[in-house]
């Protein structure tokens, strides 16, 4: 994939994306390095996965942390010519990202060889069909949930900006709020997928419902506690992003409507992060699919163009989708047959 982005970058960037031509020679410039960044990042996520399935999660956070820091201190002298260093604009950025990762892949593949000797990485010839078809059905689902949530955001986005620029800049400066309410989210979410598959893979179904159960209330509980504090400050968090007062006025609509909303949200990620663990990871990928095409995109257009309500249309349908997909991924946490081993004991790669 990352030799067809080398290779295709020219026709994405001019026919797919329609890049400006004003900037379309640093977009492939930066996305000729970048595509080095992508390959190597899925090798830093495979390993990090690794850790995190046995368990050891502080280590690489802190090898990530490492390599963010390294990255962000490069920038300024490769980006803009510092010292001895040559202004390399967006490439320079590009370098600084692979050089991060290459960090990463080598202080991850360290401790992998010292401390877990078992976990042999390296290539094979030994695997069977029944391998692959599993590792096909637990993979396919997210892969396909993943370019459907990219495909979804751009549509998205797509009508939030036939609605006009005041539209486009409420939605952007609101999509960062919420991100600062559910920044816990995404690391606190990843933590019951690790809990559950090691449940399961001891064959103690009983501790992995309660890991799911305990994990879903904690997770709700908190991002409602940080939507209620964000509430009745959101018009001064707004104000600290743009002036004009209707803008202003714009994204704390989208707050409002959003809001309420934020820990249903959670509960999805929750099932996702649930499915991931367990590897039952097709019905959490129908969800997110419903709940962003059905919901966010089709009741998006239909309440903001066919019946007329604007912006307002939008954010509602973004709220009623979070709601949604909130209340049927509780119901399958709760009752559904997730917790049934899809890997046999004897089953061997």
């Amino acid at each position: 994939m990352s030799i067809l982005l080398i290779t295709l970058r020219s026709p994405i960037f001019t026919i797919v994306v329609s890049t400006p031509p004003e900037i379309f020679g640093y977009v492939i410039d930066y996305s000729g390095v970048i595509a080095f960044d992508v390959f190597f990042n899925y090798i830093v996520l495979t390993y990090t996965t690794l850790l995190q399935s046995v368990g050891e999660t502080r280590r690489p956070a802190i090898v990530n942390v490492v390599a963010v820091g390294i990255n962000i201190a490069l920038d300024p002298f490769l980006v803009l010519g510092i010292g001895p260093f040559p202004r390399l604009g967006v490439i320079g950025a590009a370098l600084t990202d692979v050089m991060g990762k290459i960090i990463s892949i080598i202080a991850l593949t360290y401790i992998l060889r010292k401390n877990y000797p078992e976990l042999k990485i390296t290539f094979t010839k030994k695997i069977n069909v029944e391998w692959v078809r599993l590792v096909l059905r637990i993979g396919l689902p997210i892969l396909t949930l993943g370019l459907m949530n990219g495909f979804a955001f751009l549509m998205q986005l797509k009508l939030v900006n036939m609605l006009g620029v005041m539209t486009a800049a409420a939605f952007s400066i609101g999509f960062i709020i919420l991100d600062i309410v559910d920044a816990a989210l995404w690391g606190l979410s990843g933590a019951p997928a690790i809990m559950i598959g090691q449940s399961l893979g001891a064959d103690n179904r009983k501790r992995a419902k309660e890991v799911a159960l305990k994990a879903t209330l904690l997770i709700f509980a908190l991002i409602a506690i940080g939507a209620a504090i964000t509430y009745p400050i959101r018009r001064n968090l707004a104000d600290v992003f743009a002036d004009d007062p209707n803008i202003l006025g714009e994204t704390e609509t989208y707050l409002q409507t959003l809001l309420p909303t934020l820990p249903f949200f959670g509960l999805f990620a929750v099932a996702l992060s649930i499915g991931r663990g367990s590897g039952h990871t097709l019905f959490p990928t129908a969800l997110g699919i419903l709940r962003l095409w059905g919901i966010r995109i089709a009741l998006g257009y239909i309440l903001a163009f066919a019946v007329g309500m604007g912006s307002l249309g939008i954010w509602l349908a973004i709220a009623i989708s979070n709601a949604i997909g909130g209340g049927i991924a509780i119901l399958w946490i709760k009752y559904g047959n997730w917790a049934k081993a899809v890997i046999k004991r004897d089953m061997e790669p």
